[in-house]
């Protein structure tokens, strides 16, 4: 996998969050106008232990990985949109790195566009982070994440396989069913969440990332302009690895059968990993092919992503660049087209990079 097709993201509160080559950037637009950078190093679980490396286990792995470091992403960006930015910052970028940047390439496997995370996690926790004055607080941010992982479980777990025990019959017809029903709510929960203008903005921002993570792997300059003339669609977003999983779902709950309510439930939360997992290994095998079988496997979810991306102004592909160059290595590993982070400190220091940002 080349250097260009290792970088991933999520939209944020007013931001990006961005991974690879061993760093995670958070930018997010301050309420002044100016954009925060925060860069940190990171390891892939799949990089930390060998066997989480390891086909289909890499899968879980890295859907564990996207739910800590989005809904982590979340919160600080919550956090920083609603703070004051210091006194003296003006329309600078502060860039804050957090120890040395690993030297290692990521795990095979970890590029992505989108975090694997479900939408009803880092939606729900996107929507009561930026109402919530108080996201800062300990209490409020498990409160807030708790109650969105008991919703994502309770509408799109328990819910669809209620459902399907009552529309149909046979243990086929009844999984089949539960997996139509479960898409369905899927797709209609995207739809309701993307009419509240603060996750209309997050889906602006999600566009923003695809048009980043394109000119990357085109070799383009990063800058917004150019970046604003490729598409707000990718074939490794998440939302596609959420079409993914629901097919694979269907497949592997046809094997338990149809048991009771609670021992079906049970099932359903303990096949997590597995379903995760192929459906990892699912659309790393069509995103690596040319072929006309794998542009049909990726067309729905390339569909899908019109629900869950908006087309993004200037202002906010210049934050999703910023992130994405806060992750580049050191121009001699930087193709030549893409320049590395103007003004970037050496590992371990801080800088302030001028970016004449636009107020919101």
């Amino acid at each position: 996998m080349e250097l260009r097709e290792r970088f991933g993201g999520q939209a944020v509160i007013e931001g990006v969050m961005m991974r690879g080559a061993g760093r995670i950037a958070l930018a997010v637009r301050r309420s002044d106008g100016s954009i925060h950078v925060t860069v940190r190093s990171h390891t892939a679980y799949a990089a930390r232990r060998r066997w989480l490396g390891w086909p289909v286990i890499r899968g879980a792995a890295a859907l564990a990985e996207a739910l800590v470091i989005g809904i982590q992403a979340l919160n600080e960006s919550a956090r920083l949109a609603e703070e004051p930015a210091p006194a003296g910052a003006g329309s600078s970028a502060a860039t804050a790195r957090e120890g040395d940047p690993a030297s290692a390439a990521s795990a095979p496997g970890q590029g992505g566009c989108h975090s694997a995370g479900g939408p009803a996690v880092a939606a729900a926790t996107a929507a009561g982070a930026s109402r919530g004055r108080a996201v800062g607080d300990p209490w409020w941010v498990t409160a807030v994440n708790g109650l969105a992982v008991a919703a994502g479980l309770g509408l799109f777990v328990v819910l669809p396989t209620g459902v399907a025990a009552r529309l149909a019959t046979g243990e086929v017809a009844r999984n089949v069913v539960e997996g139509i029903v479960r898409l369905a709510l899927l797709v209609g929960y995207l739809v309701a969440i993307g009419r509240i203008p603060d996750i209309r903005r997050v889906y602006q921002y999600h566009g923003a990332e695809h048009k980043a993570i394109h000119a990357l792997e085109a070799g383009a300059p990063l800058e917004p302009a150019v970046a604003q003339g490729f598409s707000r669609f990718h074939p490794r977003c998440g939302t596609a690895f959420l079409l993914f999983v629901a097919v694979v779902a269907v497949l592997v709950h046809t094997l338990f059968g149809w048991p009771g309510f609670w021992e079906r439930t049970l099932l359903r939360l303990a096949s997590v990993p597995v379903v995760a997992g192929l459906a990892y290994e699912g659309i790393l095998w069509a995103a690596r092919s040319d072929r006309a079988w794998a542009r049909w496997m990726a067309a729905p979810g390339l569909w899908l992503q019109r629900l869950t991306t908006a087309e993004p102004s200037l202002d906010q592909l210049e934050v999703a660049l910023a992130a994405l160059k806060a992750c580049l290595p050191a121009a001699a590993h930087v193709p030549a087209a893409v320049p590395a982070a103007a003004g970037a400190a050496a590992p371990g220091g801080a800088s302030a990079v001028s970016t004449g940002a636009a107020p919101r």
